[in-house]
């Protein structure tokens, strides 16, 4: 009888500690292992002003944009301040992994990897298609003024 009452209580906390366990995976995994920012610049001097991007479907849509994107030539429109800017960082650990400015030009997305400033050159890509639709969506939503 004694034994019966012992393994009822261990399954019982088994059971609950996988339960716990299952909701706090599941909690963390909906979140970004980085932190995303998409904002703009307020004005020539670089002043930036964002906002972080807290939902990782959002995020996960601007990376495969970015792997999607093709590689261009300097476009015209990168001579003006660009639309958006991308920051992906880990605050945590003090990190900044890239800067990427963002431009929006007719039916498709225009991105500066490493910022126009890098000083480790420069990447034009674009993205067409419902990628750039998203990712313009993606960026007004989270863009604090303009």
């Amino acid at each position: 009888m004694m034994r019966k009452k012992i393994l009822t209580v261990c399954i019982v906390f088994l059971v609950v500690g996988l339960g716990i366990g299952n909701v706090y995976f599941m909690y963390e995994s909906r979140k970004p292992h980085y932190k995303m920012m998409i904002g703009n610049y307020v004005n020539v001097d670089l002043i930036y002003s964002g906002n972080v991007v807290n939902n990782k479907e959002d995020a996960q849509v601007v990376e495969l944009a970015l792997m999607r994107s093709t590689s261009i030539d300097k476009p015209e429109v990168s001579n003006r301040l660009p639309d958006a800017s991308i920051s992906i960082s880990d605050w945590n650990v003090g990190m900044a992994y890239m800067i990427i400015d963002v431009w929006f030009d007719e039916d498709k997305v225009i991105f500066v990897l490493g910022g126009n400033d890098s000083q480790f050159g420069t990447q034009y890509k674009e993205v067409v298609g419902t990628f750039a639709t998203d990712v313009k969506h993606i960026v007004s939503k989270y863009q604090s003024t303009k």
